[in-house]
C-alpha cells in the first residue's frame, strides 16, 4: 500500500498500446488520454524511466515481452514508492502467466481492459482499499468496472456499509 494514495493520479499495465487494466483517480478526470499518450511513447532502450513535468511525475517500468507498468503521480510521491506500485504490478502479470490458464491466452491478442477484473485487487491493495471481497467496489478509488452499473443486481451487488475511506 502505498502512503498517501490521493498522490497516485493514474497507473496502468499494458502490452505495446493495449491497455490490459488500469486505475484512475476521481480527483483526475480525463487523465486516461494523457495516459494513452504516454504509453504510444514509451520510451525505447529503457527498463525504467521517470519524468517530472508540471507538478507531474510520469514513471514507466517497461519488459523485454512488451508488458509497460505506467504511472503518473504528484511530484512529491517518493520515485521508490512508484516504482514499487509498478512492480507490484508486475509481480502481479508474472503470477498469472506462471498460473497458466486463459488468461494467457488472453495476452497473445489482448483487448482492451481484458485484465481489469483480475488486477481489480491489486488495485486495491496498492491505493489501501481493505476491504477486497468478491465484489470490490473500485468507483470509490475510480478503477473502471468491467461491470455496467446498469446491470447490477441493487439486492445482491449493495456496497452500503463496506466502502472504505481514503
Amino acid at each position: 500500500m502505498i502512503s498517501n494514495p490521493s498522490l497516485l493520479s493514474y497507473t496502468c499495465i499494458a502490452k505495446g498500446t493495449v491497455v490490459l487494466a488500469e486505475f484512475v483517480s476521481k480527483e483526475e478526470p480525463g487523465i486516461e488520454a494523457v495516459a494513452l499518450r504516454c504509453i504510444e511513447n514509451t520510451p525505447p532502450h529503457h527498463s525504467m524511466f521517470s519524468h517530472t513535468v508540471h507538478k507531474k511525475t510520469y514513471t514507466f517500468a517497461i519488459d523485454d515481452d512488451s508488458f509497460v507498468y505506467f504511472a503518473i503521480s504528484d511530484e512529491t510521491m517518493e520515485k521508490p514508492e512508484s516504482f514499487w506500485v509498478l512492480n507490484r504490478l508486475r509481480s502481479a502479470i508474472e503470477d498469472l502467466i506462471k498460473d497458466g490458464g486463459s488468461d494467457v491466452e488472453t495476452l497473445i491478442n489482448p483487448v482492451s481492459h481484458c485484465l481489469q477484473s483480475k488486477l481489480d485487487p491489486v488495485f486495491a491493495e496498492i491505493v489501501g482499499v481493505v476491504d477486497v471481497d468478491l465484489e470490490l467496489d473500485m468507483d470509490l478509488v475510480g478503477s473502471p468496472r468491467s461491470v455496467a452499473r446498469e446491470s447490477r443486481n441493487p439486492s445482491i451487488d449493495s456496497s452500503k456499509g463496506r466502502r472504505a475511506a481514503l
